[in-house]
C-alpha cells in the first residue's frame, strides 16, 4: 500500500528504485518484490535506461492514479481511528 501511495500521491512522475527504497525505509528485497508485483498487476510501468550503471524508474499507470481518491479515504479512515500510517505527502 505504501508503494502505491508514494507513486500516486507524491506529485512526482517517476521514482528511481533507490529513492523509493530510501523513502520507504525498507531493505532492498521488500520494495523490489512489491514493485514486481505492482508492475505485473498493471499499477506501474518500469522504465529501463540502457546506460552504464543501469538506471530503472517507476511510474504510476492510470490504473494506479485512479486509486487516488481511495487512498485518500483510507488515510482519512486510519486517522479517524487513531491509526498512524507514517505516510507523508510532500506538502506535510
Amino acid at each position: 500500500m505504501s508503494v502505491l501511495f508514494y507513486l500516486v500521491k507524491s506529485g512526482r512522475e517517476r521514482w528511481r528504485f533507490n529513492e523509493l527504497e530510501e523513502t520507504l525505509g525498507t531493505s532492498p528485497n521488500t520494495p523490489s518484490k512489491r514493485l514486481d508485483e505492482l508492475e505485473e498487476a498493471g499499477f506501474l510501468e518500469r522504465i529501463s535506461y540502457d546506460e552504464i550503471s543501469p538506471r530503472v524508474e517507476y511510474e504510476a499507470t492510470r490504473k494506479a492514479r485512479d486509486l487516488d481518491p481511495v487512498l485518500k479515504e483510507l488515510r482519512a479512515w486510519a486517522g479517524e481511528h487513531g491509526l498512524e500510517t507514517g505516510l507523508k505527502t510532500p506538502a506535510e
